[in-house]
């Protein structure tokens, strides 16, 4: 469901591929957790950013492409369940705005927005899975 112009995808792949996914680590962290939530818990930071550096490579690459290109938004209104979307405060890649038009979209869903950023966490001490 891209809301948005591809060209911070485009501009992510290419980073990626001169140098490799710790050329964006520190961006893609702070998009997804609040800098209070980094500076609070900078442990858990740590172990999401561990975590993305570990991802395969050409994976991500492949997710970044397909993000670029996605484009749902003539499907929402066809959606028949129950619907909450979910926005983060904070949030610059699923800004606000774009969880109101999803819910505007679908008959009878409703948003509620958390004062978060992309990634919502717990202040909890709960380790994260590990592969």
């Amino acid at each position: 469901m891209s809301l948005s112009d591809p060209t911070n995808w485009l501009n992510r792949i290419k980073a990626v591929k001169e140098g490799g996914i710790p050329a964006v680590a520190d961006t893609v962290i702070s998009g997804w957790l609040t800098a209070d939530f980094r500076e609070r818990e900078p442990a858990i930071t740590a172990q999401m950013k561990a975590m993305l550096t570990a991802s395969p490579v050409q994976g991500y690459l492949a997710c970044c492409e397909a993000l670029s290109m996605l484009d749902q938004r003539e499907l929402l209104p066809k959606i028949k369940s129950p619907v909450l979307v979910i926005a983060g405060r904070h949030d610059m890649a699923t800004p606000v705005a774009a969880g109101e038009f999803i819910r505007s979209q679908i008959p009878g869903a409703s948003l509620t927005i958390l004062d978060a950023a992309h990634i919502s966490m717990s202040s909890s001490r709960t380790p994260l899975p590990t592969r």
